[in-house]
This record gives structure tokens, sequence and C-alpha cells, in this order.
């Protein structure tokens, strides 16, 4: 990422950031109206330690304190959650309620001139409401992060007369290994995929969390996951921001075979290919392939498995692959995000068909990124069962 990019991300995230912020000062000061520089002060806090932990973490400048620097950085992206979630909950409730007095003035006043000329109450003007929502959200948060560390398997069978014998493909995504993962999670994660006996085990991108300064040791246990045809893995956009020769270090320690924008037949049975996030393809080698060009034919005889770091299905490929597996977006991870992913990528989450022979398969991921806390958006790791149908 070069630096006019870093530019505009840290100013559409100070952006947002910071309105999300003013809007909790706005509601909180209604609240406690006698302590609003106690209210900035604390914001301010809260909201610059997102910015001075990642700074601190990325430039290594604090090895020597990473227990204290993790645990600050925990609460500081748990607190980003919680601010989220705030908004997400409240302003719509602000907007319903002014609608409402609306609506009641009108149907009394029956003038609509007059009710321009009235002064309704403020979306921002009820405390009650706010130590309401203050609460709902805590107890969603807490919720989300218990959900956060829950290993989900979600089985999926798909028939196709391309599969000549039962196959077993297991996906992970967006697992975003990084400096808020916990060697016990990941133990769970590897214990769980190996008693699915997978006979292909997937990484489609985002395997590692934009720095790595402590993924190291988590990765090196993903080498135990056991699968009879192998592991496979394609970079997403968090592989590029980490540096694409430290991600594919990383990722091959874990024990995956990277497919940049290439494919493999696997044993005669299934093909693969894999297609980098658009922000990776072309950087790993010159001429790469473009991700929306038509993949490579493969034997059409053989069930062939696209991995694809971001769920966008480009119509000159489909004829060249029967089942696309993606990631990148969560589910949202935390609502309201879940509504803006959903205009982004206007694809359901799951399974959904693409022809009547093509399928889409989009995750909810199995990490968190950020806050570590999932909000209606649970992880998963995918079992695929893939079998044999007669023409």
């Amino acid at each position: 990422m070069d630096v006019t990019h870093i530019i505009f991300f840290i100013s559409i995230l100070l952006l947002v950031y910071g309105g999300l912020h003013y809007y909790l000062y706005r509601k909180l000061s209604l609240v406690v109206p006698t302590h609003k520089k106690a209210i900035i002060g604390t914001l301010t806090i809260f909201a610059g330690s997102v910015f001075i932990v990642e700074a601190l973490i990325h430039n290594g400048i604090t090895p020597f304190i990473t227990p204290l620097l993790t645990t600050t950085a925990w609460i500081s992206f748990f607190w980003m959650g919680l601010v989220v979630l705030f908004f997400g909950i409240s302003l719509p409730i602000d907007i319903l309620s002014s609608l409402a007095r609306r609506i009641i003035a009108f149907n009394i006043t029956r003038d609509f001139s007059q009710l321009i000329e009235q002064k309704i109450e403020k979306p921002l003007s009820s405390p009650a409401r706010t130590v309401v929502v203050t609460a709902c959200v805590l107890v969603l948060a807490v919720n989300g992060v218990f959900n956060a560390q829950q290993i989900n398997v979600k089985r999926v069978t798909i028939e196709s007369e391309k599969i000549s014998r039962p196959l077993r493909i297991v996906q992970i995504t967006d697992l975003h290994v990084g400096d808020l993962t916990s060697e016990k999670h990941i133990q769970k994660i590897v214990e769980t995929i190996n008693s699915l006996n997978a006979d292909i085990i997937v990484s489609t991108g985002d395997l590692i969390d934009m720095s790595t300064d402590h993924s190291e040791a988590y990765l090196s246990k993903l080498e135990a996951l056991h699968a009879r045809l192998g592991k496979f893995a394609v970079f997403g956009n968090h592989e590029t921001i980490a540096g694409l020769k430290k991600s594919r270090r990383l990722t091959e320690l874990a024990g995956f075979t990277v497919l940049s924008n290439r494919g493999v037949t696997l044993d005669g049975e299934i093909n693969l290919f894999g297609v980098d996030d658009p922000s990776v393809a072309g950087r790993l080698q010159p001429g790469a392939r473009h991700p929306d060009e038509p993949l490579p034919t493969f034997s059409n005889t053989l069930f062939t498995v696209l991995l694809k770091h971001q769920p966008v299905v480009e119509p000159n490929a489909v004829s060249t692959f029967d089942l696309q597996l993606s990631g990148h977006v969560h589910g949202g991870q935390i609502y309201p995000f879940g509504l803006f992913t959903r205009m982004v990528y206007p694809v359901p989450m799951g399974l959904s068909r693409i022809t009547d022979k093509t399928w889409l398969y989009v995750s909810y991921g199995t990490g968190t990124w950020g806050p570590p806390m999932r909000v209606f958006a649970p992880p998963e790791i995918t079992l695929f069962e893939l079998m044999h149908t007669k023409k």
C-alpha cells in the first residue's frame, strides 16, 4: 500500500470514527450534562488509543511490553465495537422517534404548515433512551465477544455428476491471525478441522492480519492441519497490507500451498484454481493473470473449485468452474456493517446458485478483524461434502 492510499485510508477512518464519537458525545452529554469535559476527555482517550496502539504494533516500538500492549489493543478494539453498535442501534431509534412525533403532531394539527413551524423535540433529546440503548449495547457486545470465540462447523452438501467419489473440502477464511489471536482458539480450530477428516483444506484469504509480529507462533500451529489431498490458500487484501513476501512465508509456514492465479488437478479427482485479491494480482510476478479474465481450461470431466477472496462473480469466467468459494465480507461481523456489505457485494451469504450447474458460497469467516466480537454474524468453518449425482 503506497503513501497516498495510506493517507486516504487514515483520513476516511478518522472522519468516520470521529463522527461516531461526536454522535456518542452528543448522547452522553444529555445524560450527564454537568460533565461534558470529562466525556470529551474520555472519548478522546479511547478513540485515540486505537491509532496509537496500531502505530506501536506496526513499528515494533514496544516489544518489551507486549502483554500490556496486547491488552490495550483488545480494550481499544472492544471500545470500537461498542461505539459502532451504539450508533447502529441508537440512530434508527432516534429517527423513528422523530418521525413518530411528527406524525402525531400532524394528526393533531392537520396542517402541514403549522407542523413545520412547530418545534418538535429533537431526536437527541431523550436521556432515558440513551441509558436503555447503552445497556442493550453492552449486552450485545459481551455476547458478541463470546460468539466470536465459538467454533461453528457449517455443513454444505453439493451434488454433481462430475464427482466420481465423495470429497470433503474444509474452508476457512478471514482468520486474521494477529495481535488479538489466542493460542487456545487456534488450537481449537486445528482440533475441530482435523476431526472432519477433510480431503482438502482451503483458506480463501486474510489468513493473517495487517500486523504479523505475533503471527508466526500461531500460524505454525496450523501446520498440524491434515488433509489427504493437501492444503491450499489464496491471498486476500490483508496479505497485501502485511507485505506479500512475509505473507507468503507465513502462509507456507502454516502448511498451505499458495495458488496465486494458478490451478492444480488433485489426484485426477478435482481441479482447484486460486485467484488472488485484486490488490495482489500482478504484484507477485510480472504479467500475472488479471482476476476478471477467464480461468484456464481444465478437464471438463472434473469438478472445478475457484478460490477467490472477494465474493465477486465474473460472468466471463462462470463456464470454467463449478463452485466458487469466497469470504471477505464477514457477514458484516458487527451490526450494522452487514447492511453496508450487502450494498457493496449484493450476493447472499452462504450457498447460492449462479447457474443451474454452478454455485457460489460466501462464508461468514472464521475470525474477526478489529473489534473482537461478532454480532448477528456467527463465525464458521465450512465443510463441503461433494457427492456424485447421476445425469
